[in-house]
């Protein structure tokens, strides 16, 4: 077992607008680490996703770290739990 193969999601929660975004490390089918991106609104079925291939750990870990920034500068705060 490689290190994502358990990876949780990191969730992002902007309690003022009601809005969401989530961030899990994942492996298609194929073997490949990829980045999943979640959003929509707490409580609506509304919402969209991406999938992002990324080719490494090093380069999912920055791109995590850069969503991270990105999540807190647009006022959303980190959901533990």
């Amino acid at each position: 077992m490689t290190e994502f193969d358990q990876q949780r999601p990191v969730r992002w929660e902007n309690r003022r607008t009601l809005r969401f975004y989530e961030a899990t490390l994942q492996r298609n089918l194929f073997g490949e680490l990829e980045l999943l991106l979640v959003w929509g609104g707490i409580g609506s079925v509304r919402g969209g996703h991406q999938c992002h291939p990324m080719n490494d750990a090093a380069q999912a870990a920055a791109e995590l770290a850069a969503l991270c920034m990105l999540r807190e500068r647009r006022g959303y705060g980190l959901r533990c739990g």
